[in-house]
């Protein structure tokens, strides 16, 4: 079977099946031309749009919320609330002389 493909084409299977992949997902015809021989393996050759593994319909957008509906709820900083992991040490360090200048 993978003497017919491609040494990259052979690899993308091989990899598939070590990671324990139900499909492959290509659009690659020189792997899909072996799909039957692929499936004797346990690993479905599908295209994005034939996959069973992503849901049938796309997530309901999110509703948008504008600036001033933020505002209102008290929420006018975006960023409010989010600090860095280390923002208490990196004020306490002194700057290099010539930076302070």
């Amino acid at each position: 079977m993978t003497s017919n493909l491609s040494g990259a084409d052979a690899h993308h299977v091989a990899s598939a099946l070590e990671a324990g992949c139900e499909e492959l997902i290509t659009f690659d015809a020189k792997i899909r031309k072996y799909d039957t021989k692929i499936a004797t393996l346990g690993l479905r050759v599908t295209t994005g749009d034939q996959t069973r593994q992503l849901p049938p319909d796309p997530p309901p957008d999110k509703p948008k919320v504008s600036a001033y509906e933020l505002a209102k709820a008290g929420q006018d900083d975006l960023f409010a609330g989010l600090e860095s992991a280390n923002a208490e040490s990196e004020l306490d360090e002194e700057l290099p002389p010539e930076v302070a200048e």
